[in-house]
Formats: C-alpha cells, sequence, structure tokens
C-alpha cells in the first residue's frame, strides 16, 4: 500500500524510486509516451508524500532517447544489466547493478561483495521479489528470504569491520 512504501522511506530511511507508470519498455515508447510515463509516475510517488529523484527501467530496457527523458525528471538511473563498473567518476544513468535472483547463490553474492572491497568499487545489488519459496526460473526474479538474511548478515560484519558502508544511491553519487 502507499502507507506502507512511505512508511519504508520515513520510517526506514529507504530511497524509494520510479519505475514508470505501466512498466512498459521505454525503447518501444514514442517519446510523447516516454514523457508521460517518467513524468507522470515521479508525479504520482510525490503526490503521496515519496521523494523521489531516481529511476530503474523497467525490465532494465532503455536506449539513449529514453535516458535524455530521464534527465529531465531524476538525477540517476540504473538499468538491469549494465557493465561500466561503477568507478569513479560514476555515469550516474548507466549504473551497474548484479541483479540477485534465483539460481544465484549466496557465495556468489559474498564474493562480488569481497571483490567490491578488494577494488574500490561500488556495488549495487538489486533483489526483485523475495519468497520463502522462490521459483527456480530465472524469468520470475525471485529470490530467497533466507539466502538474502544470509547476505544481510555478511555484509552487516563488514560494515562493522569498517570495510563497507551502505548508502542510498543518492549518497553513492555524491
Amino acid at each position: 500500500t502507499w502507507a506502507q512504501v512511505q512508511q519504508l522511506q520515513n520510517s526506514y530511511g529507504w530511497e524509494i524510486g520510479a519505475h514508470t507508470i505501466n512498466h512498459k519498455r521505454l525503447s518501444e515508447l514514442t517519446n510523447s509516451q516516454k514523457n508521460t510515463e517518467l513524468s507522470q509516475s515521479k508525479q504520482d510517488l510525490i503526490n503521496h508524500g515519496l521523494n523521489v529523484s531516481q529511476f530503474a527501467s523497467p525490465e532494465g530496457d532503455y536506449d539513449y532517447t529514453s535516458l535524455s527523458y530521464v534527465a529531465k525528471y531524476y538525477s540517476s538511473h540504473r538499468g538491469f544489466w549494465d557493465r561500466n563498473k561503477n568507478t569513479f567518476p560514476y555515469n550516474d544513468y548507466i549504473l551497474e547493478v548484479k541483479q540477485v535472483q534465483e539460481p544465484v547463490t549466496v557465495s556468489a553474492v559474498k564474493l562480488s561483495i569481497d571483490q567490491a572491497i578488494a577494488n574500490k568499487k561500488w556495488l549495487i545489488l538489486v533483489f526483485h521479489r523475495i519468497r520463502l519459496a522462490p521459483s527456480n526460473d530465472p524469468n520470475d526474479y525471485e529470490y530467497s528470504k533466507a539466502k538474502l538474511d544470509q547476505i544481510a548478515s555478511y555484509v552487516k560484519t563488514k560494515q562493522n569491520a569498517g570495510l563497507i558502508r551502505s548508502v542510498k544511491i543518492s549518497e553513492g553519487l555524491d
């Protein structure tokens, strides 16, 4: 519900980003449709008391024309499988993410975390649907709650050791 999303932002400090109105691929829309999807999704979130400056394109799909429209409304964009390595200076509109979904293992995510630490790289982990019993079909974009708990615990140990700090995208871009 809107109240739950507001609670994530206001009580837990989560950064809420926009994702369009109808979840259509940006590259397949006319420029007018892109403008509407981007501007209206931001306005809808603002109307519900959400501070929105980040955008994630549906299915990670975009083209350079789409990015020019994203830049009119948002301070950053993340796709889905981009590989620009998130090293300074960042391209705020082509942020690399590690998509974590079944069958990605906890050890693979830990390895990515350790590599990011070793290379002084900003790592953005994306989890789409967290389930108690997730599907093993990668097209369902699901991940195990138990595995997420293990990853969160690992991140916490790295934070406690002073090796990493978790930041919102808006903080990472500064």
